[in-house]
């Protein structure tokens, strides 16, 4: 029993895992090459705050920025910084403090919107290192994934 739990069943759970990173990658790449071509306005930030992130072992903090910005005279609140900017990929306080530095609450700023969907904003536009991280994480554990499979089952099925 224990050979087929940490045999197969583990590593088709860190499969699955892997493949909606992979997912999330993809939507990332895929918004932020159109984010490079949608027009902007200029918004203001609400708040620029530490935020704790998602952690399994230290707690990490993470840039909060909230931002409002109108579009065809309605109004619409967001907190978007980047594409591919994932809660579990922040570090410390110091990561956190270099974006509320450059996004201090009060301040006026572009937000990049979708003309399609203008709740769908973003304040850096583009492709990033962010954006292709999280594609980047879900091809690893994909391959740990079917490297855990394959040596899992020829201990189950040997």
């Amino acid at each position: 029993m224990f050979q087929i739990i940490f045999g197969i069943l583990f590593p088709i759970v860190f499969g699955c895992w892997a493949l909606h990173d992979l997912w999330v990658g993809q939507t990332a790449v895929v918004s932020a090459t159109r984010s490079s071509r949608w027009p902007f306005v200029h918004g203001r930030v609400r708040s620029a705050q530490r935020a704790k992130r998602w952690s399994v072992g230290e707690p990490g903090m993470r840039p909060s920025i909230v931002y409002e910005y109108t579009v065809d005279g309605k109004l619409f609140v967001a907190e978007r910084i980047a594409f591919g900017m994932l809660d579990y990929l922040f570090s410390g306080a110091g990561f956190a403090e270099k974006y509320i530095d450059r996004y201090p609450t009060g301040s006026r700023v572009q937000v990049f919107y979708d003309p399609a969907a203008p709740a769908s904003a973003v304040l850096e536009p583009g492709l990033s290192a962010w954006t292709f991280m999280p594609t980047l994480i879900g091809a690893v554990l994909l391959l740990a994934a079917f490297l855990l499979l394959a040596a899992g089952a020829e201990g189950v099925f040997t």
